[in-house]
């Protein structure tokens, strides 16, 4: 099994996060952050699901 370096680890950690915070709605960030984060697929989920909550308003 592959080690991590302790600044790895912590950045894997605050990644990991920040992840969950925008799956859970708690942060809105633009399209391109969630790209790189999430991955294109999840990424256009949640775009188009806040594109959806927006034009409720």
């Amino acid at each position: 099994m592959k080690r991590f370096s302790t600044q790895k680890a912590e950045i894997m950690r605050i990644k990991s996060f920040y992840r969950q915070l925008i799956l859970e709605g708690r942060v809105d960030t633009s399209h391109e952050s969630i790209k790189k984060l999430l991955g294109p697929d999840c990424a256009f989920h949640i775009y188009r699901i806040k594109k959806m909550k927006s034009n409720l308003k």
